[in-house]
């Protein structure tokens, strides 16, 4: 199962504190926070966390169908690539640009790849343009795809092509949105590889 998230930096410095009083000690445990304020560059050690517990949470609650409930603090990052949610562990892939960190979490024995794609958002309607771009990637109609989330919150596409789900992780900060999905080995249309 997969989970992604990110984290457009220019947002987070507008909208976080996170030096304010307490907030890191509600995120993170004693040894992540260690890791960050001892790293070269402590705000993007943050943001790089986060999103890496965010990732592994939404992975998570896809393969427990949980109903949402975030809690930081009982997620563990302080492995690079190893994120753990009690007994559980998901590797995570975490990438770093100029002005945006994005995080990828399968469960750590999962052998399927991911696919993914990443774009600036031009206005609010990015779900449009997500369909359109993943329309384009599975060879379909935008028609053809629609974008809908379970009874506990959690997105999925359907491909009407071939009556199937796949499940789906959408994340959207600031000016960016990114999609990665897995494709059930039954899935029958090719895909295409996206090029960001």
């Amino acid at each position: 199962m997969i989970g992604n998230d990110l984290v457009d930096l220019v947002a987070a410095k507008a909208q976080s504190n996170w030096k304010r009083s307490g907030w890191l000690s509600k995120i993170f445990t004693a040894q992540e926070q260690d890791q960050i304020l001892q790293a070269p560059s402590p705000d993007r050690m943050v943001w790089h966390q986060w999103s890496r517990k965010e990732a592994a949470y939404k992975a998570h609650q896809r393969v427990y169908n949980h109903v949402p409930t975030f809690n930081p603090i009982q997620i563990d990052t302080t492995d690079p690539t190893f994120v753990r949610v009690g007994t559980n562990v998901y590797k995570t892939t975490t990438t770093h640009h100029n002005n945006r960190i994005h995080s990828t979490a399968i469960i750590a024995t999962e052998t399927a790849a991911i696919s993914q794609l990443l774009f600036e958002r031009t206005d609010s309607d990015y779900k449009t343009i997500l369909l359109s771009k993943l329309a384009k990637a599975f060879t379909v109609e935008a028609s053809q795809l629609i974008l809908s989330k379970n009874k506990q919150e959690i997105p999925q596409l359907v491909c009407q092509t071939t009556n199937q789900f796949i499940p789906i992780s959408i994340s959207h900060h600031g000016a960016f949105v990114a999609c990665v999905w897995m494709l059930p080995k039954s899935f029958s249309k090719q895909v295409t590889p996206f090029e960001a």
